[in-house]
């Protein structure tokens, strides 16, 4: 990661489609960015501000996300398996067939979200706010929901077998 990536260089590699990885984007403001088909396994994206973005199909693989802001943003097919997204905001987003597996999710923020067939299996959701959301076939299982907080959500489609949910408020 010798030099800093611009909004200008990301959306020119979104144009011809490709991977950015290993390279540091952190602190970037890519709000409202729309993006699809591409890669940033390995990258630096802590504290990115992608609010109302459009990701699709976008590869985040085993990326540091800590602290980023995905407010109000639109995001599907995408996978963040084995990714830091600790103390992430995603409240408002809509997020449909993502995976997370194996993902830190540590103090992440989905209040008031939409997440529609996403699969969080053996993730890291210690207090982890999803009140309000709506919640429609979701994977929880083998999870750490140890003090999430789902009040006011419909948890009636999701699965968390295997799930540490010690301290977890469901209603």
């Amino acid at each position: 990661m010798d030099q800093k990536v611009s909004r200008h260089d990301l959306e020119r590699i979104n144009r011809l489609g490709g991977e950015l990885t290993d390279q540091d984007l952190s602190g970037l403001d890519l709000s409202g960015i729309r993006l699809s088909y591409i890669s940033f396994r390995g990258s630096d994206l802590r504290y990115v501000n992608f609010e109302k973005a459009i990701l699709l199909s976008v590869n985040f693989c085993e990326v540091d996300l800590g602290g980023i802001n995905l407010k109000g943003a639109k995001v599907a097919n995408s996978d963040f398996s084995k990714a830091n997204l600790r103390w992430s905001q995603l409240g408002g987003a809509v997020v449909t067939n993502c995976k997370f597996v194996n993902a830190n999710m540590l103090e992440s923020d989905f209040s008031e979200s939409t997440l529609i067939n996403v699969n969080f299996s053996h993730a890291d959701l210690r207090r982890c706010l999803f009140r309000k959301s709506v919640l429609t076939d979701l994977n929880l299982n083998n999870a750490n929901l140890s003090k999430a907080d789902f009040r006011g959500s419909d948890i009636s489609d999701i699965r968390h077998t295997g799930s540490n949910t010690f301290g977890t408020a469901w209603e």
